[in-house]
């Protein structure tokens, strides 16, 4: 994994490798980058591997092979990320014709602030609509003909060109008075967003590398454009400031982004670096995630997706314990308003 970090360091600084650290890089082997290749695709962040590879001069000494694959899986990524923008901007047009009023968030906001947006990558669009137009917007995409899931949290998606379009009712990933929380779509509430969007997964199936590097690129492309003081006090309020101490530790350790929000924080960064190790991308890699997968029955499903946050409970109660608890009981009365096992 520190090799994988410090390639993704490069590339989100947009910087190639240079000194020690590059002539280290010259001594891997083409297991030592097979390993890298495996974990880049565990972690999806395969593209800024390829970035950070197309920075290196000539005597880098990488793999063809390597080359090859990277080259493959950066222009595969570069051109579904252009297919989800085309579906993106089409659904928003459709939408819209139809007197609704989405706008996109999470991954398709913040690619954005990325060195190459493209090679972000992304697996699906989240958009964001009005509470009062959640039916119509389940209305209107069973009309078009897709079939609509709807899930506990109110959210619903469906399927267009082969990509997951998610609809969400709220901006943030959590329950709380409005009056506490920065104005959504602020610098202050996109951190706010992402930090309780990565934290939602980190309580439950588990957090990637990638969901981290959104948090990054966006401290760096809004540090002074965003008052510190009004993100942290919405931290406290919502009582999740020991996630955003440790959250800002790791992004100082391991990814080289100082931390600013909490000068001489010394907490461990390793509680979330083991989450990422063994999760992956959105936990899909851990071992009871994959067993969940090939669970047929819905009852299963849900049950799984229970006991993922109960596995949790040690890491939630002690970095975000009230957020953990409303997720729980938000999973438990969704699934009882939707029936178990009942198709939407």
């Amino acid at each position: 994994m520190k090799e994988l970090l410090l390639l993704v360091r490069s590339a989100l600084e947009n910087r190639p490798l240079e000194g020690p650290v590059f002539e280290q890089l010259c001594q891997w082997t083409t297991a030592d980058w097979d390993r890298i290749l495996r974990q880049a695709q565990v972690q999806s962040v395969i593209g800024l591997v390829y970035q950070a590879v197309s920075l290196l001069p000539p005597d880098g000494n990488v793999p063809e092979e390597v080359v090859f694959t990277l080259v493959a899986e950066g222009e595969a990524l570069a051109a579904r990320s252009r297919t989800q923008d085309a579906v993106a901007k089409f659904c928003l047009e459709e939408m819209r014709q139809h007197g609704l009023h989405p706008l996109v968030m999470k991954g398709s906001e913040t690619a954005r602030f990325y060195p190459e947006p493209l090679l972000r990558g992304y697996g699906d669009i989240d958009l964001i609509i009005p509470a009062k137009e959640a039916n119509l917007v389940v209305s209107w995409a069973r009309d078009a003909g897709y079939a609509v899931q709807l899930e506990a949290d109110g959210s619903s998606h469906f399927e267009y060109a082969g990509i997951e379009v998610d609809v969400h009712t709220r901006y943030y990933d959590l329950i709380a008075p409005t009056a506490q929380m920065p104005d959504p779509f602020s610098p202050e509430g996109m951190l706010l967003m992402l930090s309780c969007h990565a934290l939602k997964h980190a309580i439950g199936a588990g957090i990637g590398l990638r969901q981290v590097c959104d948090i990054r690129v966006a401290l760096r492309a809004l540090d002074g454009h965003y008052d510190p003081e009004t993100y942290l006090k919405a931290c406290r309020n919502l009582g999740i400031l020991r996630w955003a101490k440790l959250l800002c530790r790791f992004l100082d350790v391991y990814l080289g982004l100082p931390d600013k929000l909490f000068p001489g924080n010394r907490v461990s960064p390793e509680p979330l670096m083991d989450l990422i190790r063994k999760g992956g991308n959105f936990g899909h890699y851990s071992p009871y995630r994959e067993a969940s997968l090939q669970q047929q029955s819905s009852f299963q499903r849900k049950l799984d997706t229970a006991l993922r946050h109960v596995r949790r409970l040690p890491f939630s109660f002690r970095y975000a314990p009230r957020m953990a608890l409303e997720r729980i009981w938000e999973l438990v009365c969704g699934n009882l308003r939707l029936g178990m096992g009942r198709p939407s």
